[in-house]
């Protein structure tokens, strides 16, 4: 019997809410940068950023393959 809520769902909530919280991640090492700097040159910084946007799209784009795309039902 199939529910309201299938585990599809229920992960695909679950990437939605990872994908949030790496962007305000991303949002906040940012303007922590912008605001204090390091003290000392970082070149895995810009990088470092970078790869948490990316990987903050793949969560998403992941999420909603889940539940409309071409991994849903």
């Amino acid at each position: 019997m199939s529910g309201i809520f299938t585990a599809q769902h229920v992960f695909s909530v679950i990437f939605i809410l990872l994908s949030l919280y790496q962007f305000r991640n991303a949002r906040n090492y940012k303007k922590t940068i912008m605001k204090h700097g390091t003290g000392q040159p970082v070149s895995f910084g810009a990088g470092m950023l970078w790869n948490n946007y990316i990987t903050a799209i793949g969560l998403l784009c992941f999420a909603i393959m889940l539940l409309v795309g071409p991994l849903s039902h």
